[in-house]
């Protein structure tokens, strides 16, 4: 698929692979239906390279969310034995507000005659607006109040970035405008502590789980995000975000604005 997407999910954000275990891949491909892009994967995968693994795509089926999306189950195999299990989700109806980032490998391996690649991913400031707004996001219900987010990875994840990525402030408060325009959502000017039953109790849960993680409670990893995104949802700050130092540095003191990004960690998309 030559022109698809991985959100940072899967390849981009890699402080080693042990963060999260990917057990889906997310692919986004720009102005493409559904339909267009499974065909367009199922032909992918049917193109051997000559490294002894095969794949078999079952039926994809529609996931009901914020976005299109057709989740499909694939086996692989090494000769005649199974190899692993996991799911391609392809994303439509989503909008990228700057272009991709490119990206090596979660890991790196080296075989004698197989090419190696990057990869195009999702960018940064999209990935962060992304879940700052599902974590914001309320869903209706047909009885009832709407229920708000349960997004714990999506915290979890967020602090990630926040000790590991740089961003620059306009392409993330653009990404946000956009995200929370798609999503018919009024941003507020500080991101609240997600007060729902089982906030608590469900990102401890997530936050154990994650290797490296520093805020394993809920109250200091909003801590952590705040200061990534409160001075962008308040409007207060320019130049780039600085991980070293969980701060907001001015240009002027961002040293070569665009050098070498600090590492990626592992973060998923399905949140839930």
């Amino acid at each position: 698929m030559g022109d698809a997407v991985a959100p940072l999910s899967v390849w981009g954000l890699g402080l080693e692979s042990h963060h999260h275990r990917p057990v889906d891949i997310d692919l986004y491909r720009p102005g493409a239906e559904l339909d267009t892009a499974e065909a367009a994967l199922r032909a992918a995968v049917a193109t051997g390279i000559g490294d002894f693994f095969q794949f078999t795509v079952a039926p994809g089926q529609r996931v009901v969310e914020g976005r299109q999306t057709l989740r499909v189950p694939v086996t692989v195999y090494l000769g005649a034995a199974e190899f692993a299990r996991f799911h391609v989700d392809l994303v439509t109806g989503i909008e990228m507000t700057g272009l991709p980032d490119e990206v090596e490998a979660l890991v790196s391996i080296e075989l004698p005659g197989i090419r190696t690649a990057r990869y195009l991913a999702y960018p940064i400031a999209d990935h962060i607006a992304d879940k700052v707004c599902a974590m914001l996001e309320l869903h209706p219900r047909a009885a009832g109040p709407a229920q708000a987010s349960t997004r714990y990875r999506d915290l979890a994840d967020l602090a990630l970035i926040a000790h590991t990525q740089r961003v620059a402030a306009e392409p993330l408060e653009r990404a946000l405008a956009s995200e929370a325009q798609r999503r018919n959502l009024n941003l507020p000017a500080i991101l609240p502590t997600p007060d729902a039953p089982g906030w608590r109790a469900g990102y401890a849960r997530v936050a154990r789980d994650v290797p490296g993680l520093l805020e394993r409670d809920l109250d200091s990893a909003v801590a952590t995000v705040r200061r990534l995104t409160d001075p962008i949802l308040a409007g207060t700050t320019t130049g780039s975000w600085e991980p070293n130092r969980l701060s907001w540095a001015p240009e002027r003191d961002v040293v070569g604005r665009g050098g070498p990004r600090a590492r990626r960690p592992t973060v998923r998309s399905q949140g839930e």
